[in-house]
């Protein structure tokens, strides 16, 4: 397996492996962000529910307080969650033509 560094490479070979990046980091924000959205939504409408039923009202500023930090944990939950899958779909595709690979440098070796 031939190892080659980004900046060895031709300027059009550069170009297709940054799109080859940029476009999976575009799908997994976006997903990131509807995903956050739909679970930070789910987490607020039953704990809107279960506020209402302990008699509470849902527009004072504690219970309001408490949506905002479930739907803040849900989208850091979601986000966090994509982005070890994108880690992960990184190391599987082809880039260009090019495998995202980990090589580990001998000990002692110069940054």
């Amino acid at each position: 397996m031939a190892t080659s560094a980004f900046d060895e490479l031709r300027q059009r070979e550069r170009l297709r492996v940054w799109w080859s990046f940029f476009w999976r980091g575009l799908v997994i924000t976006i997903c990131s962000g509807v995903g956050g959205a739909i679970a930070g939504a789910v987490l607020g409408f039953f704990a809107g529910i279960a506020i209402a039923i302990l008699g509470y009202d849902a527009h004072a500023p504690g219970p309001q307080l408490v949506f905002k930090i479930l739907g803040g944990a849900a989208g850091l939950t979601v986000a966090l969650v994509l982005y070890y899958q994108y880690v992960r779909w990184l190391f599987r595709a082809r880039l260009a033509g090019f495998r995202l690979a980990l090589v580990r440098e001998p000990p002692g070796a110069a940054v």
